[in-house]
């Protein structure tokens, strides 16, 4: 019995020893192992996929900044796989703007007409992720959180400023790379369109050379749909806008002057004579005048009808036939003159022009005051009458017509005329070789004339 009790004592005690000896070991190993650091448990843990993309455009940034071709390719393959309902992760515009960093051209163009057209005029509604972020790029809305606003966002933000500032230069390197011909003439018809967001302060140089170069690509590749889309939302209203806009300021009434209109005006004035004629008559004479002005923009056509009242003399230096007292001669011009309007402002227009007319005179029916010379044969005064009423001779005349616009209407349809009351002011030197029955003279009259316009319709 007692050995029994001795037995089971010392085999408790040996159970005891053993599981203090584990334990010493157990707090031993512990004590060996030191903890981990913050950064070790940071990267231990799972990296999330926006991480990721933002690692993946760090890395990319630094591939572009050294120019390594290859890297930079192999991070943009990465990012576009990469989709976030969160973020923008890379969008097509900064993927064309990395090629073209790059030098790859042909996707450059390719990417970054394809994301131009979605902000351009006839786009369709931004629908999935990808477009919207397409879309915020584009509009560079700084303040849309799903824009990762990094240092590749920077730096491609700055290389777009640059490239937009030598367009020419940009052309020049893509048409002697090695890239295909169809994109050689696509880049001076698409590069201005991708790097000008804005035409509303577009210089008109910069929009002709556009139609220049657009039209040269439309009408080369007429099926390409890029190219239709230029046409229509850039080729055309802009040949519209050249067509429409006779002026360059943006004056309402000033965008009128050169238009299409068609008016009358009255006038009066004294005139001078020159030449036999001075000799014959009385070298001053009043003289009325009647014209419709018709303007087709800087062309001016004016049919008119003239008259007024010359006064015989007695002492005549080259007449076979006397006169005995003065008397009034009728005579009357009707034509048409053509003028150019060489200056035209808001207020004040002027206008040379020349022309050609039928001069015709008229003696008075009474011909008690009139006799010949007794040795004569022709003494008949009717004959004379009826022969200078009869023989008509062509008058040239040259001058230049001055208006002062007193009162304008001006409607908002550019095609409209400018209405307006006009003071208007002539001047007419008019070279005449007319025969008056019993000698031909030939002469200048001079005629200043003032009256009212108006341009109605």
């Amino acid at each position: 019995m007692r050995k029994i009790f001795l037995f089971l004592l010392l085999f408790t005690v040996s159970l005891l020893a053993q599981e203090d000896s584990t334990v010493e070991i157990s707090s031993a190993s512990s004590d060996s192992v030191s903890p981990l650091s913050v950064e070790q448990e940071i990267l231990a843990e799972p990296v999330p996929a926006t991480e990721m993309v933002r690692r993946a455009r760090t890395l990319l940034l630094r591939a572009l900044q050294e120019k390594d071709k290859e890297r930079a390719t192999r991070f943009v393959h990465f990012l576009d796989g990469q989709y976030s309902d969160n973020v923008c992760s890379f969008s097509g515009m900064e993927k064309g703007l990395v090629f073209l960093h790059l030098g790859v051209y042909d996707a450059a163009l390719t990417l970054l007409v394809q994301e131009r057209r979605l902000l351009g005029s006839g786009s369709r509604r931004a629908e999935s992720r990808e477009e919207r972020c397409v879309a915020e790029v584009l509009n560079a809305n700084w303040k849309t959180a799903s824009i990762i606003q990094d240092e590749l966002f920077l730096y491609l933000n700055q290389f777009y400023a640059r490239q937009s500032q030598k367009q020419d230069s940009l052309v020049s390197v893509i048409q002697e790379s090695t890239v295909d011909v169809f994109f050689k003439e696509a880049a001076p018809a698409f590069l201005p369109v991708i790097f000008t967001i804005s035409w509303g302060n577009a210089e008109d140089r910069a929009i002709r050379h556009l139609l220049h170069s657009g039209t040269a690509f439309v009408q080369k590749y007429p099926m390409d749909e890029n190219g239709r889309w230029l046409e229509r939302y850039f080729l055309e209203p802009f040949e519209k806008r050249f067509q429409k806009t006779p002026s360059t300021t943006q004056d309402p009434i000033q965008n009128h002057l050169y238009g299409k209109s068609v008016g009358f005006e009255f006038l009066s004035g004294i005139g001078f004579l020159t030449g036999d004629l001075k000799d014959e008559f009385h070298h001053r004479f009043w003289d009325y005048a009647f014209a419709v002005p018709i303007q087709i923009y800087r062309v001016v056509f004016t049919p008119f009808i003239s008259f007024g009242w010359i006064e015989t003399r007695n002492n005549r230096k080259f007449s076979d036939v006397l006169w005995e007292k003065d008397s009034e001669l009728l005579v009357y011009e009707g034509g048409v003159s053509v003028g150019v309007v060489a200056w035209d402002s808001r207020y004040i227009k002027l206008e040379p022009f020349v022309g050609i007319a039928t001069a015709s005179a008229s003696l008075p029916e009474n011909s008690y005051d009139y006799y010949y010379y007794a040795n004569k044969p022709n003494n008949n005064y009717h004959l004379l009458r009826d022969h200078i009423e009869t023989n008509n001779s062509l008058a040239f005349l040259a001058g230049i017509a001055g208006e002062v616009r007193l009162v304008t209407i001006c409607r908002r349809d550019e095609e409209a005329p400018l209405n307006s009351i006009s003071l208007r002011v002539k001047y007419t030197a008019s070279f005449l070789d007319h025969d008056f029955g019993y000698q031909k003279m030939e002469g200048l009259s001079h005629k200043v004339q003032a009256g009212v316009g108006f341009f109605i319709w």
